[in-house]
């Protein structure tokens, strides 16, 4: 009984590791983005207006419909060229 849990410790810190590197590796990765555009539009002359703009045109409702909308489109391509692939429509 010990034998195993002897493995299971060593499994454990295995995929520990594993997950760790992932993890690091991750926010390499998103550390070698850039910044958000969006802080452009904050320290700009127009941000004091941006409250006024949104009441009339609803700014944050047009980017989460269009964010939903980009998914959906995205989704569909990507099942669109998965079943292509495995011949399954033409």
């Amino acid at each position: 009984m010990d034998v195993f849990s002897g493995i299971g410790t060593w499994f454990h810190d295995l995929v520990q590791n594993c997950i760790d590197g992932l993890g690091d590796t991750l926010e390499t990765i998103i550390d070698l983005l850039p910044d958000s555009p969006f802080n452009l539009i904050n320290n700009s002359a127009v941000s004091e207006y941006m409250g006024f703009l949104n009441w009339i045109v609803p700014m944050s409702e047009i980017v989460a419909i269009l964010q939903v909308w980009t998914v959906a489109v995205a989704t569909y391509y990507v099942v669109v060229v998965v079943l292509r692939w495995i011949k399954a429509i033409d």
